[in-house]
């Protein structure tokens, strides 16, 4: 709600969906405090390279992370169900690349927020950027990459894909729509 709150309410309603918001918060904290208080993690040892990587190695991987799951989000080819790999130094290529990435979405977050005619747009990329951060593994996970993890994210992704897709054709003339759906 607080995302849907921020994003997709004008300025002045937003005080309606206030008491919304705190409520979902309070519920929160309240279910995490009792699932640190009585249901407590066992410790499972795991195979896994990045359960057993120190936290500089995990956040060295989070724009490799990234990377690879825009290009299954986009190209989905080589499927697996999970992947395992670690970057230890900043010589991976993947690793620049993922950062670049990474701060060409920030930059492009940003103008979006100053825009507010985006609202749908922000919102959506909100959605993906909020549901992919708890498996970049910064809290160890059993394994680096797992293609059901971005089941969440992935409605994001196309919900954002699709207004921005909307936006452009609907600037496209009426005669030349039909040559871009036969390309696409």
């Amino acid at each position: 709600p607080l995302l849907f709150a921020l994003c997709l309410t004008k300025k002045d309603k937003f005080r309606l969906w206030l008491p919304v918001c705190v409520s979902f918060l309070v519920i929160t904290v309240v279910y995490i405090s009792f699932r640190l208080k009585f249901l407590s993690l066992p410790k499972i040892n795991t195979l896994s390279l990045i359960a057993q990587s120190p936290l500089l190695h995990r956040l060295l991987t989070i724009p490799k992370i990234f990377l690879f799951y825009l290009g299954l989000l986009t190209f989905p080819i080589n499927l697996h169900m999970e992947r395992h790999f670690v970057v230890t130094d900043l010589g991976d290529p993947y690793f620049w690349l993922g950062v670049i990435l990474l701060g060409f979405t920030i930059w492009f977050i940003k103008i979006i927020f100053r825009n507010r005619n985006f609202r749908t747009e922000l919102f959506f990329i909100s959605w993906f950027i909020l549901t992919l951060i708890p498996v970049l593994n910064i809290i160890p996970l059993n394994a680096t990459m797992a293609e059901h993890w971005l089941y969440l994210p992935s409605i994001g992704f196309l919900g954002f894909s699709i207004t921005l897709l909307h936006r452009f054709f609907g600037v496209i003339p009426k005669k030349r729509r039909k040559i871009f759906f036969v390309l696409a």
